[in-house]
């Protein structure tokens, strides 16, 4: 049994490619925009199954690393969290807004 091992940027790499794939899928399969899937979801659901049938194909485990998946997690629900109400933070801190970094100190 072989172990294939991709690290950080092979990781984001893969990532990035699912996303094309997943943004091609929704724009030639009209029923997925239809219902609402997303693209990562779309793509996501054909590469595990592709990495599944390699797996029981040849018993080769493929594993990625999830590091930057983590840092980009701590960046990304912040700045997500506050794009509702950036452009009140960037007028003047609003404290009703929901996202603590525009919270006047």
């Amino acid at each position: 049994m072989q172990h294939i091992k991709l690290d950080s940027w092979q990781t984001v790499m893969v990532a990035i490619l699912v996303l094309f794939l997943g943004r091609e899928l929704n724009r030639r399969f009209r029923f997925l925009n239809r219902y609402n899937i997303p693209e990562p979801v779309s793509a996501g659901v054909i590469v595990s199954s592709v990495i599944t049938l390699y797996f029981l194909v040849t018993g080769s485990i493929i594993s990625f690393d999830l590091f930057l998946r983590d840092v980009l997690l701590v960046v990304f629900l912040p700045v997500w969290d506050c794009r509702p109400v950036l452009p009140s933070c960037l007028k003047v801190a609003d404290p009703s807004s929901s996202c603590w970094y525009c919270q006047p100190y």
